[in-house]
């Protein structure tokens, strides 16, 4: 804590957000790491392009699907609720990195979003909105998509599998269990196959995303090899 602190008052401010998302990632990276009860597995690696920035979006079941976001790499930033905007202690760390208010206007965020994209940063939005309470990923809203369509990004989708056990939607004790992660090929942003509208790409890639995780969670939960 006494580094963040010192990123945000004793460094210049142009790079006082680039060092704040770099201690963020490295904390976040230290959390989900430090508990070795949990294994932790990351499927798909190639796939994640960060020097040509996209909208990343995520299913979302636990407060540790933001960490296992931001400990992928430092120049990922998040799309963030009113709860977490406003929480006491993160609300501070998460403003004065950059994060993007999801109840600000659609156009201030625009703007907000071109400028982080110039900036060399991926987004990331859990398109369910809130976390699901029961593991089972909920109807996509349009505004991730609506975003790509506008700003011209292509989308990352990464499948959480095992957040929604080890740590449950308003539980605060980590289970044993497995963290995975699957990075699936990004989708560009023109390719038609997907829909003409953001409408349509809404629909689309919810149905290819949650035929996806159901593949991949009978995978991680039939294999032979889980905890090898």
């Amino acid at each position: 804590f006494y580094i963040v602190f010192a990123i945000l008052f004793l460094f210049p401010k142009k790079h006082k957000i680039k060092l704040l998302n770099r201690a963020i990632s490295f904390f976040s990276k230290t959390v989900i790491y430090l508990d070795l009860q949990v294994h932790k597995r990351i499927f798909g690696k190639e796939n994640l392009n960060l020097k040509k920035p996209s909208v990343i979006i995520a299913n979302h079941s636990s407060f540790l699907d933001i960490l296992l976001m931001l400990m992928l790499n430092h120049r990922i930033i998040l799309m963030i609720n009113s709860w977490v905007y406003r929480s006491p202690f993160f609300g501070f760390f998460v403003r004065h990195a950059g994060y993007i208010f999801s109840e600000n206007s659609m156009e201030q965020n625009l703007e907000k979003i071109k400028q982080k994209i110039a900036d060399g940063y991926s987004i990331v939005i859990f398109p369910e909105g809130t976390r699901s309470a029961d593991g089972k990923i909920n109807r996509f809203h349009k505004g991730a998509f609506y975003l790509a369509q506008e700003l011209k990004l292509d989308i990352t989708p990464i499948l959480i599998y095992g957040a929604g056990y080890v740590l449950p939607k308003n539980d605060f004790l980590v289970k044993r269990g497995e963290l995975s992660l699957k990075i699936l090929p990004r989708i560009n942003y023109d390719d038609t196959l997907w829909g003409d509208t953001y409408r349509e790409r809404t629909k689309n890639i919810s149905s290819y995303f949650k035929s996806e995780y159901s593949e991949f969670k009978n995978e991680r939960e039939t294999s032979q090899n889980l905890f090898p």
